[in-house]
């Protein structure tokens, strides 16, 4: 008699065909304010009023139309929006079963993910001090929102952050640079210390960095990471566009250098459309994922 014991080791993510080659999607996409603020909006001035609805619609459309398989979202307002976009987004037919919001009580805005699949771990590090003395905050002023999935037996760890603005009321650091250098500072010495504790993971940093990835404010992070390079279809690098007709690269993936295992990701920017939705674009990564078919030991 023959007895067959195969384990096939399958990735815990949607999408995983043994012995196909596939993809693994990841985004992240600053929403631009979905909340309740003061805006001008159609020629008014309006107080404490809600992103309006058509708006949220069209950020609704482009993730119903990218359909990522987890999404890092930036400014939004707290857990009941986030809660809001899951229901909005399972109605239109896109199920993200998982859901994770990270924010300080006292913030108008957090970090949040969503998820096809629930990751193998999500830690929020709400304290984490930036090492000056700084008078608007001495603490990452939207912390650090850690999310891990395993994957091939490899664990592949997220570190979502928004950074600080460079809008200050300190007129001693009127574009809050000195803020922003605490803050990736203190971010370098976090993937620091996993990558040390755990050189067999893969890290990424994903999110908004408030900072031209060209600048040098960013070199404490760019000593051990990289971007991961994305462009849209016309070649054009650009993340940010501001209401003044400047545009700069502010948001992506950057990943560990020297990686424990070939990750190779590339990166995507999702084309503006007409009607904008946000003074942001998504951007997508994809890891090509190696399906492991008979790893782990098929015997005859």
């Amino acid at each position: 008699m023959i007895r067959l014991s195969c384990f096939l080791l399958l990735l815990l993510l949607p999408g995983t065909v043994p012995g196909k080659e596939t993809s693994l999607s990841f985004a992240t996409w600053n929403v631009q304010n979905f909340l309740v603020q003061n805006r001008f909006e159609e020629g008014k001035f309006l107080f404490q009023y809600p992103m309006p609805e058509s708006r949220k619609k069209r950020i609704r459309e482009q993730i119903l139309l990218e359909s990522p398989d987890v999404l890092f979202i930036q400014e939004l307002g707290g857990p009941g929006y986030l809660r809001e976009l899951q229901l909005d987004l399972k109605a239109g037919g896109l199920d993200y079963p998982f859901r994770h919001y990270a924010g300080h009580p006292e913030s108008r805005t957090g970090l949040s993910v969503l998820s096809k699949t629930p990751p193998g771990k999500v830690v929020f590090h709400d304290a984490v001090p930036i090492g000056i003395d700084a008078p608007e905050n001495p603490l990452m002023r939207r912390g650090i929102q850690e999310v891990g999935f395993k994957i091939n037996e490899t664990w592949y760890w997220f570190y979502h952050v928004h950074l600080k603005s460079r809008y200050s009321e300190d007129p001693d650091d009127p574009d809050a640079r000195k803020v922003r250098a605490g803050e990736i500072r203190a971010l370098a010495r976090f993937l620091e210390a996993h990558r040390r504790a755990n050189p067999q993971d893969v890290l990424f940093v994903a999110g908004d960095f408030n900072t031209p990835f060209g600048d040098r404010l960013l070199d404490p992070l760019r000593g051990a990471f990289l971007p991961v390079a994305a462009t849209d279809d016309a070649g054009n690098p650009d993340t940010y566009f501001h209401h003044s007709g400047r545009s700069e690269v502010l948001d992506g993936f950057w990943n560990l250098g020297i990686s424990p295992v070939d990750v190779s990701p590339a990166a995507t920017i999702v084309p503006v459309p007409v009607a904008c939705p946000s003074d942001h674009r998504m951007i997508i990564m994809r890891i090509p994922e190696r399906a492991q078919g008979n790893q782990g030991g098929c015997q005859h």
